[in-house]
């Protein structure tokens, strides 16, 4: 099918003949918070419903200019500088509908790093799982634990309980519970303390209905897996696809390119890479400013 690219700047949209527009506007986040400058390495990886943003970035900290890594909430324009344990260095990875931010403290030093959940003013230790990939309306979050030799585990870490999944690791989990991730014996899912092997692909995503999100080892295609069929929707090996919303909206990148795909049609979102995307169709990621005093920043593509 034949597309055409719009040549509005700041705007992102694929025409499919005889289709409707769908696309999206490009803005810039803030990497000012008054207390913390973050220079140019601010990554979004995750927008609630609501459009609050969760991420990361290497700040320095104003006057001094200390230079460490701090987890970073933005809400509708307004970040704040989320710390780790006793204000060690943290990074923020998954949010929910809640607000209920999940990520990892790190201490100076050899220290081992800590599982964190940032909820309203209050720190929570996850325990045994210390990097989060997700976290669910429920406030389950999921992720691996912290080994120093052998296999990465995965770990569901519930109302201060935690569940051993299964060895590899863990991508996401959604609202009814089930966790996707990647085992030695391909994609699996868990299930009410059940692991099903899925088929030969890694898992990134899993969405409401529990349809599932990977990439094919045969030939590195983006598939949808869903009650045991597979569909290859059409993305070759240049695409890395990570993310998708309970609507279809699957997000990425190829090559240099921040990428959107719905329905069958691929949208060029502009350079940059694409890490999450919401129910409402908003998409978070970096990329290059085209002004300002950096030249890579964290991005948002509302839609219109």
């Amino acid at each position: 099918m034949r597309t055409t690219r719009l040549p509005t700047l700041g705007l992102a949209c694929f025409i499919a003949v005889s289709q409707a527009c769908t696309g999206w506007t490009e803005s810039q986040l803030p990497m000012i918070d008054g207390t913390m400058e973050f220079d140019g390495v601010a990554h979004p990886v995750a927008i609630s419903d609501s459009g609050t943003i969760a991420g990361y970035g290497c700040a320095f900290e104003l006057p001094y200019y200390t230079d460490c890594y701090h987890g970073i909430e933005w809400d509708h324009g307004v970040m704040t500088d989320l710390r780790g344990f006793d204000g060690y260095e943290a990074w923020a990875f998954a949010i929910n509908d809640h607000e209920q931010i999940a990520g990892v403290s790190h201490p100076d030093g050899p220290g081992t790093p800590e599982g964190i959940l940032w909820c309203h003013g209050v720190d929570i230790h996850l325990g045994a799982l210390v990097f989060p990939t997700d976290i669910n309306n429920g406030a389950q979050v999921v992720g691996t634990s912290w080994e120093t030799v052998g296999p990465a585990r995965s770990i569901l870490w519930d109302n201060g309980d935690t569940t051993l999944l299964w060895t590899g690791t863990v991508t996401a989990i959604n609202d009814s519970g089930r966790a996707v991730g990647n085992s030695p014996a391909g994609a699996v899912m868990w299930r009410n303390g059940t692991v099903v092997v899925l088929g030969a692909f890694t898992a990134r995503d899993i969405d409401f209905s529990g349809k599932v999100l990977g990439r094919r080892f045969s030939d590195n295609h983006t598939i949808l897996w869903e009650n045991g069929v597979i569909t290859d929707i059409g993305l070759g090996p240049e695409y890395d696809m990570v993310r998708m919303n309970d609507h279809g909206l699957i997000v990425g990148k190829r090559l240099d390119r921040a990428i959107a795909w719905e329905t069958g049609t691929v949208y060029d979102l502009g350079a940059g890479y694409a890490e999450g995307v919401n129910n409402v169709r908003q998409i978070v990621g970096y990329g290059p400013w085209p002004v300002g005093p950096w030249t890579e920043g964290p991005l948002i593509w509302n839609p219109w």
